[in-house]
């Protein structure tokens, strides 16, 4: 968790969709987000994959917005991935692994997974490095200022 005053400002990311279309992280300022990195051929990414769903569940009905940002990975199995995993949030296509290296202070390039939480002033909040649970995601949603539905 970072502290409000200290929490790091979010870089300006913008990109591809997995499945088609763009997205840019700004288009959800006043929205807390979470981000998570991963890639299908990540086994760890699998064992979280349901409880980022959950969470997504979770939260859906207050505003939090779930982002993925697939690293690394073919189109194809990016999208069965999505669909196997009942992942309905966008996540940004990013074969070369260019959306890692603007949050690399944060977190480590190839550490796959991790979940960045912002807050809706564009401010990181809280960082999980490897898999996170639905328990400790959901806390840290909260102290990014969401509450659940």
């Amino acid at each position: 968790v970072f502290p409000l005053a200290a929490a790091p400002r979010v870089p300006p990311v913008a990109g591809k969709l997995v499945g088609g279309g763009t997205l840019s992280l700004g288009a959800y300022r006043g929205h807390v987000v979470v981000v998570n990195f991963w890639a299908s051929w990540c086994t760890v990414c699998r064992q979280e994959a349901s409880a980022l769903s959950a969470v997504a569940r979770q939260f859906q009905g207050s505003g939090v917005r779930f982002v993925g940002v697939d690293v690394e990975d073919g189109a194809a199995s990016a999208e069965a991935f999505m669909r196997d995993f009942r992942m309905r949030y966008p996540s940004l296509f990013d074969p070369g692994a260019q959306i890692p290296l603007r949050f690399n202070r944060l977190i480590p390039v190839s550490a796959l997974p991790s979940t960045l939480v912002i807050s809706p002033g564009g401010r990181v909040r809280g960082r999980i490095i490897g898999a996170a649970s639905a328990r400790n995601l959901a806390k840290l949603i909260k102290v990014a200022g969401a509450r659940p539905e």
